[in-house]
């Protein structure tokens, strides 16, 4: 099913989470696939924005809070130089 909401053409990835709370989650949940021509960026703030609506803490698929990407260079190194020690 397709919902058709009149907005301006200007409308921000904020204000379309507003629209999609006030008036199409509570029919239809929470979306299983985004299509948009605005980008990946619009879609990831529309989503942050909602789940900020709806209280959804979002984590990574570990559970664990995320790292820089040195942290993570940091730590793939270290964990090489023990597994070389080990083995």
């Amino acid at each position: 099913m397709i919902r058709l909401m009149a907005t301006t053409t200007s409308i921000s990835s904020s204000e379309v989470a507003r629209i999609y709370w006030d008036d199409i989650w509570k029919i239809h949940g929470i979306p299983k696939k985004i299509i948009s021509n605005r980008g990946p960026q619009f879609a990831a703030t529309f989503m942050g924005e909602l789940y900020k609506a709806l209280e959804i803490k979002k984590s990574n698929v570990n559970g664990l809070p995320s790292t820089n990407r040195w942290s993570n260079r940091k730590n793939q190194s270290r964990n090489r130089s023990v597994s070389k020690t080990l083995h």
